[in-house]
């Protein structure tokens, strides 16, 4: 206990040691103290009735503060936005172009951090935080996603410019508005979304402030879903179905001798959740086989239909090299993978087909090489 104590005593040291530094104290809040640190809130132009917008991106982990002071250094006139997880929503001073603005953050009754900011005569709206956050997990499959503005944003450029994706690709339906007098945009997917899966809601720069002026940087945040929409964890049944699979005979040009064999998979996920594919092993008879496990992930989004194995970029991922010719007979393989808290383990059969070679000898590449490339 008294270790603690002690690390506490040394945070408010710390930040109340910054005002000797940083130009903050109980008297940088006075209007004859000139901060030195330059604010990291983002302030807006004037509006047409001559006030501003100021915000502050959330600095998660951090001291989270209790309130902000944003005072207008010209005119006097001030503004209080309550503080959270380090930041705070955006709220109007009446200020002009070229005003000062000081901006106090307060983290305790005596720990302070005052700092300015310039009224800028042009500004672009920036994403101060999205709903859920990114990195966010165990999302409720009903919510809606939300992203914070700076400023006021034109609803009519918010069509097609921000949405959501499964994190493995594939776009899902959406219907998008304004909220908060133009300072928000909800995002609400027209079905429950898929659980223990991953998604990315991103805000594209087309988005416009009412002055027309785009969005500072688009924004793609991703998040995780939490139990799915039947309530459970477990599947009782496989989520992938195998739509497609055959192993292809090839020999490379000049190589009269060996023979490769690939595999070629097409699965679609029936869901309810996404599928992250881990391993798979093949068999051709009479020559053996050849079993990897996935280095990077191989994310099959509930609803999809993917080709797990396919040439690509003149490769196969995976391939067998042999001294003969295959024997007659059907091509064997086991799929393994997870969905939600569930894992299944597939057998496939399918035949042995003819085919090109690949452009260029480099099999072994992408998601399935065997040392990660």
């Amino acid at each position: 206990m008294r270790r603690v104590a002690a690390v506490q005593r040394s945070l408010a040291c710390a930040i109340g040691c910054l005002p000797l530094l940083l130009g903050c104290s109980h008297e940088a809040t006075s209007p004859f103290a000139v901060p030195i640190l330059v604010s990291e809130a983002v302030v807006s132009s004037p509006l047409g009735d001559g006030r501003v917008y100021v915000g502050m991106k959330p600095k998660p982990g951090l001291v989270p503060g209790l309130k902000a002071t944003i005072r207008d250094q010209r005119s006097g006139t001030s503004v209080v936005a309550v503080m959270e997880a380090g930041g705070f929503d955006p709220v109007t001073v009446a200020a002009e172009v070229g005003d000062t603005l000081f901006i106090t953050l307060q983290y305790s009754a005596t720990d302070k951090i005052v700092s300015y900011a310039v009224v800028p005569e042009r500004s672009n709206p920036v994403v101060l935080r999205t709903l859920p956050g990114n990195g966010a997990s165990s999302v409720a499959v009903s919510d809606s996603m939300v992203a914070i503005f700076s400023e006021p944003i034109d609803a009519s450029s918010l069509t097609g410019a921000i949405g959501l994706t499964h994190l493995g690709g594939g776009s899902i339906g959406t219907t998008v508005s304004s909220c908060g007098n133009g300072l928000c945009a909800a995002l609400a997917p027209s079905a429950l979304l898929a659980g223990y899966s991953a998604f990315r809601f991103f805000v594209s720069d087309a988005v416009k402030s009412r002055g027309g002026v785009g969005l500072a940087r688009a924004v793609a945040d991703t998040f995780t879903t939490g139990v799915p929409p039947n309530g459970t964890g477990a599947l009782d049944t496989p989520p992938l179905v195998v739509r497609a699979f055959s192993v292809v005979e090839y020999q490379v040009p000049g190589d009269t001798v060996d023979w490769f064999y690939a595999p070629r998979l097409t699965v679609e996920n029936v869901g309810p959740m996404d599928a992250d594919v881990t391993t798979f092993g093949f068999q051709v008879p009479g020559i053996g086989g050849d079993d990897e496990g996935a280095c990077k992930a191989v994310i099959v989004p509930y609803g999809a239909t993917a080709d797990v194995f396919l040439e690509a970029h003149g490769a196969y991922e995976i391939s067998i090299e042999a001294g003969s010719r295959a024997t007659p007979g059907e091509a064997t393989a086991t799929l393994q993978y997870l969905s939600g808290v569930s894992f299944f383990s597939s057998d496939l059969h399918g035949p042995v087909v003819s085919g090109a070679p690949p452009t260029t000898d480099t099999d072994r590449t992408g998601n399935w090489s065997a040392d990660c490339r």
